[in-house]
């Protein structure tokens, strides 16, 4: 697949030239804090799930807020929300969970030279993961739940931990 970004270049050729001249990256560093940090990337993902996806209903006060709830009709919200955390987990140690090459991800390279870091982001990740898990089903009629609560905690320990880290790795 081609995709494209806004500045006409491919993504991955984008991504794999950062540092180069014609890149919209200026440096290898520049690429990974998008990946870390971007409105797109994994804390903006985390973000997402954390304040808007499980927030919102949770918080809300207005019923748009309230019926802010991602697939409402098939009661998949909670699956929804475990998938996006999986996601940057998926990011993290260098693909998907039975085809990863960790020896070239992000994991590696935080357990070589930000350890501490590195291992927050990775318990972050385990935590998020689990306590959306544990949320009553179906989200849709369970918006309130206090274990919806300690999910949003969790996802903000996890946005916490991959600031951390890309504060860490603008260092290098």
């Amino acid at each position: 697949m081609n995709y494209t970004m806004s500045n006409g270049n491919n993504f991955g050729e984008d991504f794999k030239n950062a540092g180069k001249i014609g890149s919209s990256y200026s440096s290898v560093i520049a690429a990974i804090s998008a990946i870390l940090q971007g409105d797109q990337g994994a804390r903006g993902i985390c973000d997402e799930v954390g304040d808007s996806k499980i927030g919102k209903p949770f918080n809300g006060t207005t019923e748009e807020d309230k019926s802010y709830i991602e697939s409402p009709y098939s009661y998949n919200s909670i699956t929804d929300f475990y998938d996006n955390i999986t996601s940057i987990e998926d990011v993290w140690f260098g693909g998907m969970a039975k085809n990863r090459d960790t020896s070239k991800s992000l994991s590696a390279y935080f357990a070589k030279y930000h350890p501490t870091e590195g291992a927050a982001v990775e318990a972050a990740i385990k935590t998020a993961k689990t306590e959306i898990s544990k949320m009553p089903h179906p989200f849709v009629l369970n918006r309130t739940a206090e274990q919806n609560g300690v999910a949003i905690k969790a996802c903000k320990a996890l946005s916490s931990a991959l600031s951390a880290a890309n504060s860490a790795l603008q260092n290098d």
